[in-house]
């Protein structure tokens, strides 16, 4: 009840947040706005440069007030978002505009470098993949060693990997995934500690790995638990439907973005909506600053082979699918991508999805329609259903 209660108390926070003048960040895609996430006592905002703390700490204060709560300020940071020389400039001034408000010096201030931790995940500019990884990896090995002094026989050091290797590791990879060089060096652990009291493994480690009803061991297979995660996260990627997570958006933003030169110059980025839906790629290469959690996906997708398929799909799935660059569309149909008609359905009519284009087709059908030789951007009226 405690945890529910609590809910209930913190929810008036976040109420205030959402309508309090700060502007946040705007999720692309579904125009929400995205300035306040909260997980247990875990409390993040995302302002932007322009919003003063200062409407922020009133909340705080009031809503402390009213609920008899406090923040412990000793554990609240601020890590900078932007290019490199504007986190060097919020560092130095300790302010994220010239006007804006003065940041406390009892604010940790997080520069480059520096890794803070938020809900088990690690976050900040300019870290390293294997940044998060020290204490998990410092976790295990003490435990491991502590098992070995009641001398267990396979059977138990096959549980010790399991809780201690297994455990300790999974969420920190299910929420930021496991650098290579991390998940090399725990495979290595686990094929030394099931063979603790032999020089050389008599067993080779696949064979230990399989199951126990075919006669083997059933130990930890990290490498296939890793690869498990990382199909989740595209399937997570790809659900297009009302629970689709907010990051998801943000990510078809960045993979727009981030796309190879022949993309940028051929591919209008008004239509760049999914690489995986559509025709056009996005970056896959180690140089292209993505982050590894975002290559992983588009990696996923193809080591396996992901191609969009079923023996039907939903009208709700066929109208959410981009009608422009469409993966699967015949050639002959991939050429109406350009062209005047195409221009003015993704300029005036803000045309990307095959339902937008459903809707629009249908109201040209009204017989109270009337054509307007007027661009919606000279008029400043925003509806989709006007313009050329």
């Amino acid at each position: 009840m405690s945890c529910i209660t609590f809910n209930l108390a913190i929810e008036v926070f976040a109420a205030a947040i959402r309508n309090s003048e700060l502007q946040g960040y705007t999720t692309p895609g579904t125009g929400e706005k995205l300035i306040a996430s909260l997980f247990a006592d875990d409390a993040s905002m995302f302002l932007k440069a322009d919003d003063k703390l200062s409407v922020l700490t009133k909340v705080k204060e009031d809503w402390c007030v009213v609920a008899g709560a406090k923040f412990n300020l000793s554990k609240e940071v601020i890590i900078p978002i932007g290019t490199k020389e504007y986190r060097e400039e919020v560092i130095a001034t300790r302010k994220t505009t010239p006007s804006g408000d003065l940041i406390p010096q009892t604010t940790n201030l997080a520069k480059d470098g520096e890794a803070n931790q938020i809900c088990g995940a690690w976050y900040g500019n300019e870290t390293t993949d294997a940044t998060p990884w020290a204490n998990p990896l410092s976790k295990i090995d003490g435990s491991l060693e502590n098992g070995l002094k009641c001398n267990p026989t396979i059977e138990g050091r096959r549980h010790l990997i399991q809780m201690n290797i297994g455990g300790v590791s999974q969420y920190l990879t299910q929420v930021q995934r496991m650098p290579e060089n991390i998940e090399k060096r725990l495979v290595k652990r686990i094929r030394q500690y099931a063979w603790a009291d032999e020089e050389k493994s008599p067993v080779a480690l696949d064979t230990l790995q399989a199951p126990i009803n075919e006669g083997r061991r059933g130990i930890l297979d990290i490498e296939a638990r890793n690869r498990a995660i990382d199909i989740m996260w595209l399937k997570e990627y790809l659900n297009f439907g009302p629970e689709r997570p907010t990051w998801a958006y943000f990510a078809d933003e960045i993979f727009a973005l981030k796309a190879p030169k022949e993309t940028l110059e051929h591919v209008d980025r008004r239509v760049r909506i999914n690489p995986l839906l559509q025709s056009w790629k996005t970056a896959r290469g180690v140089n292209i600053k993505i982050g590894q959690d975002l290559r992983s996906i588009i990696d996923t997708a193809q080591d396996y082979g992901l191609q969009l398929g079923g023996i039907t799909l939903s009208k709700e799935a066929m109208r959410e699918m981009p009608i422009w660059y469409h993966r699967e569309a015949d050639p002959k149909i991939r050429r109406l991508n350009n062209g005047s008609i195409s221009e003015c359905l993704r300029e005036n009519h803000a045309i990307r999805t095959v339902g937008q284009a459903e809707m629009l087709a249908k109201r040209a059908r009204n017989p109270r329609h009337r054509n307007r030789q007027t661009d919606r951007r000279q008029t400043g009226e925003d509806d989709p259903s006007e313009g050329v």
